[in-house]
């Protein structure tokens, strides 16, 4: 089942955490997770992939940010962030 106030974050910079994520997308808000993707290569720990998943308690809320970043509002550490809709993936079961 599909959450449709979860939003998919890209272009955050490799060394933030979900505090930060939070900090800068609470002005929508209220949020009920974050989840900052780990890069788990070998030399990559403690670093993201550079992009994350924030759901909030209402739809209007992700509407607002996704708006914003259209509009070239959301910057971390001096650049901008890209939102839209998360979408589920399916599983590969071959």
């Amino acid at each position: 089942m599909e959450d449709k106030a979860r939003v998919f974050v890209g272009g955050i910079p490799k060394t933030i955490g979900a505090a930060e994520v939070e900090d800068l997308f609470r002005q929508f808000g209220s949020i009920r997770d974050v989840w900052v993707v780990p890069n788990r290569l070998v030399g990559k720990e403690g670093q993201n992939r550079g992009f994350c998943f924030v759901s909030f308690a209402e739809e209007l809320s992700a509407r607002e940010a996704i708006q914003a970043s259209l509009r070239g509002e959301l910057v971390m550490e001096g650049r901008p962030v890209r939102v839209d809709w998360a979408h589920e993936r399916p599983l590969d079961n071959g």
